[in-house]
Formats: C-alpha cells, structure tokens, sequence
C-alpha cells in the first residue's frame, strides 16, 4: 500500500463529516443497524486532512455502528488530500450508487469547485433562484437541464432562461422543469435577435403547464425529444396574434 493510503482502527466519533456529504437518512442507518453483518459493513473511506478523519464514504454505516455501539472501525485512510480532492471523490465514489441524487452530486462538485457547477450556480443565485432538491418558487431542481444547457447554449442563454422564467412565471414552479427551461433554451438559440422584452411581452400570458400539454400532444403527434416538442410549442404561441376585440353594439 503506497504511503498516501493506509488501515487503521478509528474510533467513530473522531470521524467529521463534511459539507459535501449528503444528509444522513435516519431509516438507512437505522435499517443497517438491525440487519447488522460484519462482513457486510466492510471498511470504511476516509480522509486525514490537517490531522482531522473526515468520511469519504460510510457514513450510513457509521451511524448503525455507534447504534449497535461499537465504537470503532477499520477505516481505509486517504492522506494528503485537499478539501476540494476528498470532495471530488467522494462524488466519483457515488456515481455508481442509484440513489445518489442530482442535488449531491451537484453540491460534491460545487465543494470540488468544478468551474461548470460554480458558474451556473452563481447564474442561478444572480437570476434570482437557489439550486435544491425541489422545483418550487425560487427553487431549481433541474440540475440535469441547467448542465445540458450551460454546456449545449453557454453560459448567456442560460442566464437569459432564467431571467425570463423569473420575470413573467415565478409563481409557477413548472417554469422551471427541465422541459421549459430546455424548450426555451433552443427557443431562444433559434431566435438570438429577439429581444427578451420582446419574448417575455409575448409569453407572459402563456402558462408553462399550457406549453407543457401542448409539446405532449406534439410529440405524440409527430415524435421527437421533449424539449424540441416544447420548443415547437413555445413557437406555436409566440406567433399567435390576439383576436381584435368586437365592438360592441350601440
């Protein structure tokens, strides 16, 4: 084993738990613990950073122990790893595991300061929103979306998504699903010239829920990916002119 790594017996209270890590689930532990297996629980991850043990995986694990109360555990030791590299792999670590959210590993590579993830939370922040584990007022959850854009659009049609989607639908938490901030994104990377007064003047009457069952009933008409559905859909309602009110009769 090189001299970066070693096995050494830790008691558990001595191991942190940083912020990259995810919030412990009080049922996981707790399920851990009363299905306990030696064999099972294996050894756990962590780092010694400015002579502090900091988890790098098994925290869950931890928690069944210190229920069981065992107070110690053969822990796998990664040494001479900054706070950005432990939070790193601590992401790499659960990219393998299912029920790793979109939210974590976002939250790991915002504390890795990976330059992507710290660039469009910084254009979420400035539009008005904060990045959770929930699309709600004020809150993005489509972290997947706001990559794919960030990386398919750069970084000035994301900001502008957002500032429409803020201005004219912020009451809405569908406006900021990943089908309309997708749909809006090509939307507006097949119009660069249209000014964004222009497009809110036009679509602050539409719904996102109106331009979300349109795209469905496009998509099932002629096929084709959701956000391309939700772009013909979005198009469809900017050309829309209003009927000229009658006048009424005297």
């Amino acid at each position: 084993m090189s001299d970066t790594l070693s096995i050494e017996t830790i008691r558990l209270t001595e191991i942190h738990i940083a912020p990259y890590q995810r919030a412990p689930i009080a049922a996981h532990g707790a399920k851990i613990a009363a299905e306990y297996d030696e064999h099972l629980v294996g050894i756990l991850d962590v780092s010694l950073r400015n002579a502090n043990y900091w988890m790098l995986d098994g925290q869950h694990r931890k928690e069944a122990l210190l229920k069981r109360g065992i107070v110690e555990a053969t822990c796998l030791v990664h040494k001479e790893l900054t706070y950005e590299q432990e939070a790193s792999l601590f992401k790499h670590k659960q990219l393998d595991r299912k029920n790793v959210s979109a939210y974590d590993k976002f939250r790991a590579d915002i504390e890795a300061k990976n330059q992507a993830a710290l660039t469009i939370q910084e254009i979420a922040t400035n539009a008005g929103y904060k990045i959770g584990r929930k699309n709600s007022i004020g809150e993005i959850s489509a972290i997947a979306a706001l990559d794919r854009i960030y990386n398919r659009y750069g970084a000035d049609t994301l900001r502008r998504v957002l500032a429409i989607t803020y201005n004219i639908w912020l009451d809405d938490s569908k406006a900021v699903s990943g089908t309309i901030l997708e749909g809006l994104a090509l939307f507006l990377d097949r119009k660069p010239d249209t000014s964004r007064s222009e497009i809110e003047r036009k679509l602050a009457t539409k719904s996102p829920s109106l331009i979300i069952r349109k795209a469905k009933v496009l998509r099932a008409d002629a096929g084709g990916s959701v956000h391309e559905n939700t772009y013909r859909a979005i198009s469809q309602e900017w050309k829309k002119r209003r009927a000229p009110r009658k006048e009424e009769k005297t």
